[in-house]
């Protein structure tokens, strides 16, 4: 009997030590990881720095340090039953946007998960063609997929918060060739290169909603660190699985600064100042100028040509003059979107597919335009192409004067055309040319004065332009029958140089 309560004893004595051992490796290895205030405009501003602390398990600071991350934020997880639960915040632009989601939402229909901005959400589609418009009540996404990434279009700014089970930051993702449209689980921004690192062997670009491209076979990365929040679009050359890295969701204190210091090496954001365009219009096409071309200016004012300068830009316009993107020439393998006209605006504002483009340099310390013959490799087409992309062969800089056909390319001076066609029911196009880059404010009135719609008011480059109207007014409502003038202003750089007007007047007729 002795022998029996002394089993028993010893039996309780190893139990109880086996639990307490358990419960100190849960505490040791339960640390709680928690960004707070990180930001990521979608809309394209940019946001503020993100302060992220690390909390053991017992609630006290591991680690402090700070990163960038534009509009996202996330909360702390807790546990709903067995569930680790999370959240997450996005703050979302007017126009397009590129987002995804890294947490399950409890219901994931999408009706449910975008119900909080409903009034503001016009189109969210998928990678696939999918839709879902609230306003007509169609809805073929069905269910929101972690592995997918979707454009959102809004008509004015809205939060969006979504709470849901924590997802693996690992989780794996297959993607097909070609085209892709990508969520990014983790919940720490992470450089490209280590992000996409298992499926770098076949990517041939990523690009984010601003345009910006990662292309490792060239060098380039635009995007620097992929952002919480957001979606990509990914091209590959053969099928392959995207795993991001596993310490994406949890080694947030012991991995930032080694991802800060890779991001280091990414592309110095430098904005185009002199070409003017309208970026985020919800396509665009991407061209790759390789440094090796080592494009030069010609003979004109000196004994030989010149190299371009860090600092010159580079614009792409359409065969009606418009400045469909540009970029800064740094000295290096450099990428050229070329956005797309978007069709829920108004205006002309990208190129149509189809049409052909052209390219102008400006050599920024001598404040002189070119003109550029580009050609580019075989078997793609010169034209615009959604999602196009293609790699330049020749990239010949040319003098702008000399030649009827360049001559054309920049207005000699200021003129508003009249509207075609004229009767019209109910759209009609406004083109104007433009010597000289200025701030343009195209305006419809009614016969009694009163403002109907403004069609443009941002700054343009030199060039021919045009505007389209639809028979709307500000308040998108259909306008009736009649006479209406459409009135343009132009406002120079020069602060002394007064703005020239101009009216004219159309006939609305059904």
């Amino acid at each position: 009997m002795g022998h029996k309560i002394l089993s028993c004893c010893i039996f309780m004595l190893a139990l109880f030590l086996v639990v307490i051992a358990f419960k100190n490796t849960q505490a040791q290895s339960s640390t709680n990881y928690q960004v707070t205030k990180s930001v990521i405009n979608q809309g394209g501003g940019m946001g503020e720095s993100a302060h992220y602390q690390a909390l053991d398990a017992i609630g006290q600071p591991a680690d402090n340090g700070e990163m960038s991350s534009p509009n996202y934020s996330c909360s702390p997880g807790f546990l709903a039953g067995s569930i680790a639960m999370s959240s997450m915040h996005l703050e979302l632009g007017r126009g397009w946007n590129m987002i995804s989601f890294n947490v399950a939402p409890l219901d994931p229909n999408v009706e449910v998960v975008m119900s909080p901005i409903l009034d503001q959400l016009v189109l969210m589609k998928n990678g696939g063609g999918q839709t879902f418009i609230p306003q007509y009540g169609i809805n073929t996404i069905g269910e929101i997929r972690l592995h997918e990434g979707y454009q959102v279009y809004l008509n004015d700014n809205a939060p969006l918060m979504i709470t849901g089970e924590a997802v693996p930051p690992d989780m794996p993702i297959e993607l097909p060739t070609g085209w892709s449209l990508i969520s990014y689980l983790p919940k720490i921004p992470i450089v490209a290169e280590e992000a996409l690192e298992s499926i770098i062997a076949h990517l041939v670009i990523a690009k984010n909603n601003a345009g910006q491209a990662f292309i490792p076979q060239y060098g380039i990365n635009q995007i620097g660190e992929m952002l919480p929040g957001q979606g990509y679009q990914v091209y590959l050359n053969d099928a392959a699985i995207l795993f991001y890295p596993a310490w994406g969701g949890a080694k947030l204190a012991a991995t930032a600064g080694k991802t800060k210091a890779k991001s280091a090496n990414a592309e110095k954001g430098l904005q185009p100042a002199h070409f003017r365009f309208t970026a985020r219009t919800g396509e665009n096409a991407t061209v790759v100028l390789p440094a090796a071309l080592e494009p030069q200016y010609p003979a004109i004012h000196r004994g030989n040509g010149f190299a371009m300068e860090t600092g010159d830009e580079i614009g792409v316009f359409s065969s009606k003059g418009t400045c469909c993107g540009a970029v800064v020439w740094q000295q290096r393998n450099t990428a050229l979107t070329i956005w797309g006209d978007d069709v829920r605006s108004d205006s002309l504002d990208g190129c149509r597919s189809g049409e052909s483009v052209y390219l102008r340099v400006w050599h920024k310390r001598e404040n002189l335009e070119y003109r550029v013959q580009l050609s580019i490799q075989k078997d793609h087409p010169a034209v615009y192409q959604a999602n196009g992309f293609s790699v330049a062969t020749q990239f010949t800089i040319e003098p702008l004067t000399g030649a009827t056909d360049i001559a054309a390319a920049i207005p000699a001076d200021f003129r508003l055309l009249q509207n075609y066609p004229n009767p019209f029911n109910p759209e009609t196009t406004i083109e104007y040319h433009l010597p000289r880059p200025a701030e343009v404010i195209l305006t419809i009135y009614d016969l009694n004065g009163h403002q109907v719609r403004q069609l443009v008011h941002t700054a343009k480059s030199a060039g021919y332009h045009s505007a389209h109207w639809n028979g709307r007014n500000d308040a998108d409502q259909l306008v009736a029958s009649g006479i209406y003038f459409y009135r343009i202003e132009l406002h120079e750089k020069a602060a002394d140089t007064p703005p020239m007007v101009d009216v004219k007047k159309m006939i609305l007729m059904k």
